[in-house]
């Protein structure tokens, strides 16, 4: 097999996990193929960059003197081989690559940067998600007043999660009252309740 094809892969590897990680923890819409590549090379990169700063901090002493084979096989990819102590190299490249896709997630998902640039008043700008998203991730809001338009009724309940796709909002709730729309006449109360709609089929109170 050709060694910058198997350069690239090794490359791709904690790039790919990291992304896998992102995907799954942090609120976004859905990444076409070109995002998602481009996430895997960006966490590829400072993932062995990552490394190669701990080799030079904690490796290059006399008293350990130890030095990353998988660099030399990126730099001279015609001449040296991938040895068997590099895959721990690698697998410690990966483990650093998913640290570094959870703190890039909580950053995201806590609106750091945009809090910093809001408080800088560079900008007003309040995420990249939409308002949905922004409104709900709100901490001071715990219950809310769901109005469902299309069933005409009125739930009253503990936010429990959400998410929107393609113009689908879902919601559910927990410890649920249950109303009537137009006269608020009650009808009862459940543990939990599943909320689906397009956008606009309820609006939600607090």
């Amino acid at each position: 097999m050709n060694q910058v094809f198997v350069s690239l892969i090794i490359l791709l590897v904690p790039g790919i996990v990291a992304t896998l990680i992102l995907d799954a923890t942090m609120q976004h819409e859905k990444w076409d193929n070109f995002i998602f590549s481009v996430y895997v090379i960006i966490f590829g990169f400072f993932s062995y960059f990552s490394l190669l700063i701990i080799e030079q901090i904690f490796f290059a002493n006399p008293w350990i003197d130890y030095q990353f084979k998988i660099f030399a096989f990126f730099t001279n990819l015609e001449g040296v081989k991938l040895e068997r102590s590099s895959y721990w190299e690698i697998g410690l490249a990966c483990i650093i690559a998913g640290l570094l896709s959870l703190l890039a997630s909580y950053a995201v998902n806590h609106k750091w940067l945009t809090r910093f640039a809001r408080y800088c008043r560079i900008s007003n700008k309040y995420g990249d998600e939409n308002l949905f998203y922004y409104y709900l991730n709100n901490r001071n809001i715990k219950w809310v007043y769901i109005r469902d338009f299309p069933k005409k009724m009125t739930y009253v309940g503990r936010l429990d999660s959400f998410s929107e796709n393609n113009g689908v909002q879902e919601l559910s709730l927990l410890d649920v009252d249950v109303y009537g729309l137009e006269n608020s006449q009650p009808y009862g109360h459940v543990n939990t309740l599943y909320l689906c709609g397009k956008a606009g089929d309820f609006t939600i109170e607090s």
